[in-house]
C-alpha cells in the first residue's frame, strides 16, 4: 500500500541521515585526535608513519619578492620539476613503517646529495593517535648544461660542444652527450646514469663513445 512504501522510504531515509551524521562525527573526531608534532612527548617508540606527502618544489619560489622577476618565472618555466614518484624512490621509509628519525634525516642526506635538487627537508609535520604524517618537501636545482669551446693549437682549431641534463624528464636520470673534435683524435660519446633503476636500490651506468682512430 502507499502508506507502507511511504513508511518504508521513511525508514530508509532515516537509516541514511543517521549513517551520514556518524560518519561526519567519525571524521570530526579523527581530525580532533591529530595535533602538531612537537619532537618531545611524541618520541615513542610505538608510533608508526602514517601519511607521506611528497613536495617537489620548483627552482625559484615565485611567493618570494625577491624571485618573482621575468627571468626567475622563465627559468621555471623552462625547467621540468623533479616528479613525486621520482623522490619517492629513494625514501628509505614507508607508511606503516615503525618511525625512525634516524631514516628521515638519512634520507634527507640522500636527497641533498643529488646534482639537481638544492635542498631538501624530511620531517614529521602532526600526530594522530600513534601514526605520524611525514612531510618531504625539495627545492629543484637548475640541471640543463650546455656548453661549447673552440681553441686553435699548432696551427688546427679544436672543438668541444657538450649538453649535460642531470634531472631528465624530472626522473632524475643523468644524459650527456659530447662532441669532441681534437689534435689527435674526433670523438663522440653519449652517457646515461640512472641512480634507481625502475625505482629499485641498483644504480645503472653506461657510455658509448666513437672515436676516429678506433
Amino acid at each position: 500500500s502507499l502508506k507502507d512504501d511511504f513508511d518504508v522510504n521513511q525508514s530508509r531515509t532515516k537509516q541514511l541521515l543517521l549513517t551520514v551524521l556518524l560518519l561526519a562525527g567519525t571524521h570530526a573526531a579523527a581530525g580532533q585526535d591529530c595535533e602538531p608534532w612537537n619532537g618531545e612527548n611524541h618520541s615513542a617508540p610505538e608510533l608508526r608513519i602514517g601519511e607521506v606527502t611528497i613536495q617537489p618544489n620548483n627552482i625559484f619560489n615565485e611567493q618570494n619578492p625577491l624571485e618573482r622577476k621575468w627571468i626567475h618565472r622563465l627559468g621555471n618555466d623552462l625547467h621540468i620539476r623533479t616528479q613525486a614518484s621520482t623522490i619517492q624512490s629513494q625514501l628509505i621509509f614507508a607508511s606503516g613503517d615503525t618511525l625512525d628519525l634516524r631514516k628521515l634525516n638519512e634520507t634527507e642526506r640522500i636527497l641533498r646529495s643529488r646534482d639537481y635538487i638544492k635542498s631538501a627537508t624530511v620531517r614529521p609535520v602532526e600526530v594522530c593517535e600513534s601514526r605520524v604524517n611525514i612531510l618531504v618537501s625539495t627545492v629543484d636545482h637548475w640541471s640543463f648544461t650546455p656548453s661549447m669551446s673552440f681553441d686553435r693549437i699548432g696551427g688546427k682549431n679544436t672543438t668541444n660542444s657538450e649538453i649535460e641534463e642531470s634531472n631528465l624528464f624530472g626522473l632524475g636520470k643523468h644524459l650527456l652527450v659530447e662532441y669532441d673534435d681534437g689534435l689527435d683524435r674526433t670523438s663522440r660519446s653519449i652517457a646515461y646514469s640512472d641512480p634507481n633503476l625502475f625505482g629499485s636500490r641498483l644504480k645503472f651506468d653506461t657510455t658509448y663513445r666513437n672515436n676516429s682512430d678506433g
